[in-house]
């Protein structure tokens, strides 16, 4: 099961109403838990950062090449999407 499909999950455990005893975050920004965000169903989602992965992994590469047999820890940051930040990713 990808994130997407987690996250679907998480959506549809809101949709039946478990929402009201726990608070429930998924990973992938997708549509759906956007818009469970907008409305105050999901406390958050992750909106994962592409472009730093491919760098990080893109640097690690590099380093494997120079010889470095124990590449740095790469720690790529994420936005987490929630009710004060979601207004630039609703649509």
């Amino acid at each position: 099961m990808d994130g997407g499909e987690k996250e679907t999950l998480a959506v549809l455990f809101m949709a039946a109403g478990k929402s009201r005893s726990c608070m429930i975050s998924g990973i992938d920004a997708t549509e759906e838990a956007i818009s469970a965000v907008a409305a105050r169903e999901m406390v958050q989602t992750v909106k994962q950062d592409a472009a730093g992965e491919a760098e990080s992994a893109y640097r690690l590469v590099e380093q494997a090449q120079e010889g470095n047999r124990r590449p740095e820890d790469v720690s790529v940051p994420f936005l987490s999407v929630t009710k004060d930040k979601v207004s630039k990713f609703y649509k």
